[in-house]
């Protein structure tokens, strides 16, 4: 038998127990002892990314749907309630790696979506390019191990950029394309398809039991024993593809929320919402916005669609319960090897939930060939759903909007941090972090500098993210200066962040068409209040700093983009098979 199978995997007693809990009497107790005179040795790391998680799916964050282990780090850890990422998963997942804007990188836009003027240029290959170090690269030269198990999506398809056996990372089991079926080696789309498995290099072809959640988890922890014993430390990046679409779960986590959402999209917001006061993550004073008008209401929706949109969204709490039991298995395997006490474990999503139909992009007739679209086979292995803008409001509760937006319900990631003893468990901090700021923090903790000669002939390439180190120990600090400016464009959408202040850029019918919005996010957390032509000299400099911007990261305008996929009612107004609309 397979040492990994020998491990018991009973999530409910690994939540019940303190995460750093080592020093009860038993086996670990003496794996501790052993190695007490190793307090300085440098930490493993543990990054956990899900692919599409909205801000308040998980119950740490005010969701309904069941995730003890996700909430176990966050009771023995730290949570981070204004940690900002970018609002599609691969610039974001370019910025975590290089610790640089995805402009910088080669994820200035999304593959198919360059206009003519972006198409090949520096910062827009669609690949991570050679301005890019990652940190996987500088962790071992460093003395890591560094792993990587699931989601890839930066190169490498067609030969074209760096697959992740090339960027750094030791030991790799990747999907190279970024989205696929769940269980099958199927593509989502016809221009993405077939879809590349690889490991340690190699293209694979995927065995008959795969499924991504409990696969990526399981190569995860075989990658991690394969290295125990030589005494190095480890950075592993466990990538899931849930809860992205196509949306798929095993029954059981399906039928666990059977009936959870047949009140609709507003009383669940509202049910979050109130949890989110309860735990301390919304002030009581502020009501939330409702679902933008743009979308219909829940009593808008003729009864086959409400059936329709229940079922989804039940889809969708299976596919992100059946994530959170992998989670849970690789916190016992760690804490089982005597591994957990010396590991910071991050937990994030790569950007704010999922609004869009996928049909948008045209390959409705290729998905034919490959998958069900019935009713009676939402969520199964085989069939094809997602679960669009009603669904993906709630899910980033209280905040507006979604992915592709730059609202904080587009760019606000539900980030955990645990790290036994290090970080005081149960706290949260408001401090403005971002996704910039977790190569230093990682380069802090191996005690390992980004290499000057990277950015002494071009000072643009200076990374800007600073380490969040400082935060573990006293949650009511701050690593950014007051004037730190965060800016982020993807599709002609615009925001720029500087201290109380942000000013947001959105097409209509979301935002005033090509005029910028201002908030101030002390007054107005939740951005609802519009001020740009209350303080002109604010509007001003803000103007500036995207204009300093622009230049620094070497962006090239699209003004006028509109964004095909999620833009229009076609949501609404597609009909599975089973369902007939007299």
């Amino acid at each position: 038998m397979n040492k990994l199978q020998l491990y018991p995997i009973i999530i409910s007693i690994l939540c019940a127990l303190s995460l750093s809990g080592c020093n009860d009497s038993g086996p670990d107790s003496q794996q501790n002892s052993n190695n007490a005179g190793e307090a300085e040795k440098r930490p493993n790391i543990l990054l956990i990314v899900a692919d599409d998680l909205g801000y308040s799916d998980i119950g740490a964050f005010g969701g309904e749907i069941r995730t003890p282990a996700i909430d176990s780090l966050a009771a023995q850890g730290m949570k981070f309630t204004n940690f900002n990422v970018n609002t599609v998963c691969s610039p974001t997942r370019s910025m975590l790696l290089s610790g640089l804007d995805s402009h910088q990188v080669g994820y200035g836009t999304m593959p198919g979506l360059e206009t003519p003027e972006q198409k090949g240029q520096p910062g827009y290959e669609m690949f991570l390019n050679d301005r890019a170090i990652t940190v996987a690269e500088l962790l071992k030269e460093s003395g890591y191990h560094t792993y990587i198990a699931g989601k890839w999506d930066l190169g490498g398809r067609n030969g074209r950029g760096r697959a992740a056996h090339e960027a750094g990372f030791e030991r790799s089991f990747i999907l190279v394309e970024g989205l696929a079926d769940h269980y099958r080696q199927v593509g989502v789309y016809d221009f993405l398809s077939p879809v590349t498995y690889m490991e340690n290099g190699q293209k694979i072809t995927l065995p008959e039991d795969f499924f991504s959640s409990r696969s990526y988890a399981d190569k995860i922890m075989e990658f991690i024993s394969a290295d125990q014993g030589n005494d190095k430390p480890f950075f592993a990046f466990l990538s899931f593809t849930a809860p992205h679409y196509p949306i798929q779960a095993p029954q059981q986590d399906i039928d666990d929320y059977e009936g959870v959402y047949d009140v609709g999209y507003e009383v669940i917001r509202q049910q979050r919402a109130e949890k989110q006061r309860a735990l301390g993550l919304l002030s009581p004073d502020l009501e939330i916005p409702e679902i933008d008008k743009a979308w219909p209401k829940w009593h808008e929706l003729d009864d086959d669609m409400k059936k329709l949109e229940a079922l989804r969204m039940q889809a969708y709490a299976g596919a992100v319960q059946a994530m959170d039991r992998n989670i849970g298995r690789v916190l016992a395997f760690l804490k089982s090897e005597g591994l957990l006490e010396n590991t910071l474990v991050i937990f994030m999503s790569d950007n704010g939930s999922e609004q869009a139909n996928p049909l948008d992009l045209g390959s409705q007739d290729w998905l034919k060939q490959y998958y069900s679209f019935d009713t009676d086979q939402i969520g199964l292995a085989g069939s094809f759903t997602w679960y669009g803008p009603g669904w993906a409001s709630v899910s980033a509760t209280p905040y507006r909007f979604h992915k592709h937006f730059m609202t904080r319900g587009g760019v606000l990631s539900p980030v955990i941090m645990s790290f036994p003893e290090k970080i005081t468990p149960g706290t949260k901090t408001t401090a403005l972090t971002t996704v910039l700021d977790i190569m230093p923090t990682f380069l802090d903790l191996a005690e390992t500098e980004y290499p000057a000669h990277r950015y002494e002939q071009d000072l643009t390439l200076k990374p800007i993210g600073k380490s969040m180190t400082s935060l573990f120990g006293n949650h009511e600090g701050n690593i950014h200066e007051p004037d730190y400016v965060f800016a982020l464009e993807i599709f002609d959408r615009r925001m720029v962040q500087k201290g109380d202040w942000k000013i947001v850029w959105a097409n209509r019918p979301w935002g005033k068409g090509l005029e910028w919005e201002l908030y101030n996010l002390t007054a107005d957390p939740l951005e609802t209040k519009d001020v740009s032509t209350l303080y002109p000299d604010i509007m001003q400099d803000m103007l500036n700093e995207w204009q300093a911007y622009s230049q620094r990261v070497g962006l090239i305008p699209n003004e006028g983009f509109e964004l095909v996929i999620g833009a229009g009612q076609s949501h609404y107004e597609w009909r599975p098979p089973a369902i007939k609309v007299e």
